[in-house]
């Protein structure tokens, strides 16, 4: 991928600041990336030298690769290729992670005109939390490619952490450069001709404010949506309310006959709200909080869990009643467009398909509200919206699941044949 990218100079200097054994570098010298002598490691493990000295690495020391060490001609804008897997994660001492911490450091490394590629975890280019900095490394970087790797590729160090490569040169960068998002396969033979299976080039200005994972960027309904004759616009467009339930550790909630009804999870059904089994509490107490009381009209989703988010568990409140959520379920009101044809629009493929994508798979999934705030929605006529509408009211009073679950699917294949209708034709 390197060579297919570009080495800047006839004799390279190749840095890897976090070398473990140096396979990195080894693996340069075979692919003819840059010349023994010109290729310098360090790794901070001193227990690694005896590996290094029998695999003749010379240039490579047992030193801090995240600080210059001018003796050993290492030192910040000296290298024409920085490459490696840093570690990943917190060091406990107040730090920021590993990763980043070493990502900052490949880029101050890097020569202008230098090439940077770091293996990074799938957080780095999905979660909300490091957006900013995304957006930071394109003023200082041209980012080329990012490459998913096969969960199994870190097998042998008994991780399945989801990772992927960022490839960039650092210096001034237009906005229409091509950038190159793609995936090898998780059954991937090992033929470096065809790692690349799913791929698709966007302009550099599209990562903006987006996630870079090239799973979200690859979903086809993110291209029919692109190209629906309804605008998708964000759904935040039309929030005027949002929230969860009071999180209240140490204690759990006292049951009060005839009290306010928690609506947790489990009282999401698939057709509707299920409050037979619901926990009620005093008015006013610790857990009836008035900011998170439900109205009718509003849209209530699971807000993680990886039972729940990836199947877009929600309901819509059809009834006036005295209720309130738990801080495992989203409130969202909305003003502009119709809420049950926003929830037949989440349980649709093209709804799913978005939460799926912006799940990384680490620890408990969940979204945030700017990721709600973000989920795209087709525009569909008002007379659309309010047919669907119909039918979901006709479910959450119909009798018998067997009739609420056509009347649903019903509602879903509405919104899915409106947008189909007016889209490319489907590939899925």
């Amino acid at each position: 991928m390197l060579r297919r990218l570009g080495v800047p100079g006839p004799a390279p200097r190749v840095i890897d600041p976090a070398c473990g054994e140096g396979v990195f570098l080894r693996l340069a010298l075979k692919a003819g990336i840059a010349e023994r002598e010109n290729l310098i490691g360090c790794d901070i493990d001193p227990a690694l030298a005896d590996v290094w000295a029998a695999t003749g690495m010379a240039n490579v020391h047992n030193a801090d690769g995240l600080v210059d060490h001018p003796e050993l001609g290492i030192e910040t804008n000296a290298f024409d290729v920085v490459i490696g897997n840093p570690p990943f994660g917190f060091d406990g001492r107040g730090r920021p992670r590993k990763e980043i911490a070493f990502l900052h450091r490949f880029v101050r490394l890097a020569r202008t005109g230098g090439r940077i590629a770091v293996i990074l975890p799938e957080g780095f280019f999905t979660n909300a939390c490091t957006q900013g900095l995304r957006d930071e490394l394109l003023d200082q970087l041209r980012v080329q490619a990012v490459i998913e790797l096969p969960q199994r590729a870190f097998s042998r160090e008994q991780t399945a952490a989801r990772t992927a490569i960022l490839f960039a040169e650092r210096g001034d960068a237009s906005p229409e450069d091509a950038v190159l998002l793609g995936r090898i396969a998780d059954d991937w033979s090992g033929d470096g001709m065809q790692a690349v299976g799913e791929s698709v080039e966007i302009a550099a200005s599209r990562l903006r404010g987006e996630r870079w994972n090239p799973r979200w960027w690859l979903w086809p309904g993110r291209e029919r949506l692109d190209h629906c004759q309804w605008p998708a616009v964000p759904l935040g467009r039309f929030i005027r309310h949002i929230t969860y339930g009071p999180i209240i550790t140490g204690c759990k909630p006292e049951h009060v006959d005839g009290g306010v009804a928690i609506i947790n999870q489990k009282q999401l059904g698939r057709t509707g709200l299920v409050l037979d089994e619901a926990v009620r509490v005093a008015e006013g107490s610790d857990f009836d909080q008035p900011r998170a009381r439900v109205q009718r009209g509003d849209l209530l989703l699971a807000r993680c869990g990886a039972g729940s988010l990836p199947q877009a568990k929600l309901a819509v409140v059809e009834d006036d009643f005295v209720g309130t959520v738990s801080c495992f379920v989203d409130i969202i009101r909305l003003e502009g467009i119709e809420p049950r044809y926003a929830a037949a629009f989440l349980k649709s493929r093209y709804g799913l398909g978005q939460i799926g994508r912006l799940l990384n798979g680490v620890g408990t999934p969940n979204i945030s509200f700017g990721e709600v705030r973000k989920l795209r929605i087709p525009m569909a006529p008002a007379a659309l919206q309010a047919r669907i509408a119909g039918i979901w009211r006709r479910m959450a009073h119909a009798d018998g699941e067997s009739s609420r679950e056509k009347l649903l699917q019903e509602a879903i294949d509405a919104v899915e044949r409106g947008i189909d209708g007016t889209c490319p034709e489907r590939t899925d």
